[in-house]
């Protein structure tokens, strides 16, 4: 994103949220849902400027929301920023009930199908549903959407193999969450080929194996920074190279409830005990959700200091530990 657009909307951000800081003592929940409307709606026009490898790593909603924390004493997460765009990109100009707060309309918004929104939504205003309802009801009904069980498959994978891929005429290696690097000697390789990183002191060297697939790869050692909620980790993964990530990553086929409920509080807690800070994991990535974050499949070992090799082969399933245990309450 270009450095005047950035500015651009930061500015508009600022003026909505400066706004709300104002009238915030009239408690209006119709200003609180107007004023999320009016920053989704800045941050659908400005997505129309990214470059599509923005749009698709998310690189520049983050950009925005470190700005905006960097400006306000409480910034904008990024996940508040994608609550926000989401909402506009559901209601757009829609006129929208007093009866439903902010909390109502962000969880609402995660329905894709229209039709079966606006019936719950409908459902919601007739019976003066709480927060905590509606998103019982909306769990209850994606979990009758979906098949009646999930067949788990633990993941499969390979540590640091890469894939080559072409840029503009040059060969890259491809190491995941858009990050590439360039090969010195391109004349042994061609595109698509398959190398294996061997690091041997201060050596890197790579070897080409016909054996693995791609369905192999994005597969990471990583360390667990923090549990953010009961279906989503901040992981700093190793890239190989010496290159680390910090990434959210969203727990594959686990849907955990709102952490603002008991269920939700709950299920963090299980997770936390499982996966404190500092624990070993492997994850193999998957595409990005709609809030922008990587979903994923995670292995770990209960032995803080077990090794990236070991747990890959030895780990624990944890998306199918959590998926059981939360369709079993």
């Amino acid at each position: 994103m270009k450095k005047i657009d950035l500015n651009k909307v930061l500015e508009s951000v600022l003026k909505v949220y400066a706004g709300l800081q104002v009238e915030k003592a009239l408690n209006s929940n119709n200003l609180i849902l107007e004023a999320n409307r009016e920053i989704g709606r800045i941050l659908a026009n400005a997505e129309k400027k990214v470059t599509e490898e923005e749009r698709k790593s998310g690189r520049w909603m983050r950009t925005i929301s470190e700005e905006l924390k960097g400006k306000l004493n409480k910034g904008f997460s990024e996940r508040s920023l994608f609550y926000a765009q989401k909402f506009y990109k559901c209601y757009g100009d829609v006129k929208l009930s007093s009866k439903l707060s902010w909390s109502h309309y962000r969880l609402l918004s995660s329905i894709e199908n229209i039709e079966l929104r606006e019936k719950i939504e409908k459902d919601a205003i007739e019976n003066a549903w709480s927060r905590d309802v509606l998103c019982e009801r909306i769990r209850e009904v994606s979990e009758s959407r979906k098949s009646p069980t999930i067949q788990w498959r633990r993941p499969e994978g390979v540590l640091h193999h890469f894939k080559i891929v072409k840029k503009n005429e040059t060969l890259l290696l491809d190491l995941g969450f858009y990050f590439y690097q360039e090969l010195s000697n391109t004349s042994k390789y061609k595109e698509g080929d398959i190398l294996k990183l061997k690091q041997k002191g201060k050596i890197t060297s790579y070897e080409r194996v016909e054996s693995i697939t791609p369905s192999y790869l994005y597969c990471y050692p990583g360390i667990v920074e923090r549990v953010i909620d009961g279906d989503t980790l901040l992981l700093q993964i190793d890239l190989g190279l010496k290159l680390i990530t910090r990434q959210r990553v969203r727990l594959h086929n686990v849907w955990a409830s709102e952490l603002d409920t008991e269920d939700g509080k709950k299920q963090f807690r299980s997770l936390e005990k499982r996966l404190p800070s500092g624990s070993v994991i492997v994850v193999k990535t998957r595409s990005k959700d709609i809030y922008g974050r990587y979903v994923g499949d995670v292995l770990y070992l209960p032995k803080r200091d077990s090794d990236p090799e070991t747990v890959l082969r030895e780990g624990k399933y944890l998306n199918q530990e959590l998926g059981q245990l939360i369709e079993a309450e």
